[in-house]
């Protein structure tokens, strides 16, 4: 949860499960009225799950998934789990998480997004038609049932779906990155090859060279060439967008898009807080979204189901401070500084975080967050004094 004060904004004000709800206006009555209706329709929740199955092994595609007996009753139990919770728990970020989870395995054991469509349309026209059975001549009541009983199943299938929208968003960055790095080699390639091939001519001349200023100009071609060889390898070790110009960003913006790339555990919530909430730093965007992305996600593995804080301000001199801190176990006693930060913690991560910010000209500080877990302090310094 966020702490009250100046600049608070927290993405829990605009949670997904906030947003569906309000799109299928999902009203806390509706909900009210679900609970009711599942105590009348907890009985028919076995049938609802046979008939689930029966039409899905139906599928040649689905019943390669489910390769034995054990795996399809595991998967019942599971079903029937998610019933009776429909039913009884409260529609919050908890329950979001849940939902998340779910969609992440069927993400993992490959289920093809229609099957989730039409799996879903299958379960919705029988829970429609058990509601019209046990209300009987009780038309208005079974008419505010199934309202209920249909927006909560949207609600669902729209939860678990978003994890494929997740999935889908990653292998694009994957391939972007892959095709990105794939410019970068024939570039490299291309400069080396120019750069070997004028050395080596140089070398050859340099052979024939009798006289001094001959031999002095030679040897300055050459290392004009190898200095631009050297350069090329540089460059190729930069990622994307590290060589580019500093950049006024608003430090929301950075951080939003951080969190669009994080996975974050079930249950886990961020807290972002802005001081002011309009704040800016003059950054090269794309390696500090990265590193931001390996802070955030470092963060979340180690304290999973948690709250992860961020906290940025202006400083006085015109620079820019930014906090990011778990409620895990904290940084070992003999941690200081990166370098001394065990291998099993952050590793590379922190390191690739240490050196965007230092290539900014600023610094990276790690602190015992209060009351527990770990922090990690970024310095930006003011945009007259980063590094171009």
């Amino acid at each position: 949860m966020s702490a009250p004060g100046a600049g608070d904004v927290s993405p829990a004000a605009t949670s997904l499960i906030g947003v569906v709800r309000e799109g299928l206006a999902l009203r806390p009555e509706e909900e009210a009225r679900l609970r009711a209706a599942g105590t009348r329709l907890l009985g028919e929740v076995e049938g609802w799950v046979e008939q689930f199955y029966a039409r899905l092994l139906l599928d040649p595609t689905a019943a390669r998934l489910f390769v034995d007996e054990a795996s399809v009753l595991r998967l019942k139990r599971s079903l029937t789990g998610w019933a009776h919770e429909m039913f009884h728990l409260p529609f919050d970020a908890a329950y979001e998480g849940a939902r998340a989870e779910i969609g992440r395995v069927h993400v993992r054991i490959g289920m093809p997004i229609h099957l989730m469509v039409t799996a879903m349309g299958g379960l919705r026209r029988d829970v429609v038609a058990s509601v019209e059975r046990l209300w009987g001549d009780d038309v208005e009541g079974a008419r505010l049932a199934r309202t209920a009983l249909e927006k909560a199943l949207d609600l669902e299938l729209a939860l678990m779906l978003t994890q494929f929208e997740r999935r889908r968003l990653e292998l694009e960055r994957d391939r972007s990155r892959a095709e990105d790095l794939g410019r970068l080699a024939r570039r490299f390639e291309r400069i080396a090859q120019e750069s070997v091939a004028a050395a080596l001519c140089h070398t050859h001349l340099l052979r024939d060279a009798d006289a001094r200023p001959d031999r002095e100009h030679r040897l300055g071609e050459l290392e004009t060439v190898l200095r631009a060889l050297l350069g090329a390898v540089r460059r190729m070790a930069l990622p994307v967008g590290e060589d580019a110009p500093p950049r006024p960003f608003p430090v929301r913006a950075l951080v939003d898009a951080a969190l669009a790339e994080v996975s974050l555990p079930a249950h886990t919530d961020v807290a972002v807080r802005l001081d002011p909430p309009t704040m800016v730093v003059s950054v090269r965007e794309v390696p500090v979204v990265r590193a931001l992305t390996e802070l955030l996600q470092n963060a979340a593995n180690h304290d999973p189901g948690g709250h992860l804080h961020v906290v940025a301000r202006s400083t006085d001199g015109g620079g820019g401070l930014l906090e990011v801190t778990d409620g895990g176990p904290g940084w070992p006693p003999h941690v200081r500084s990166v370098a001394d930060v065990v291998a099993g913690r952050s590793g590379m991560g922190l390191s690739v975080v240490e050196d965007v910010v230092e290539g900014h000209g600023g610094a990276v500080e790690l602190f015992q967050a209060q009351g527990g877990g770990a922090g990690v302090r970024l310095r930006f310094p003011p945009a007259r004094e980063a590094s171009s």
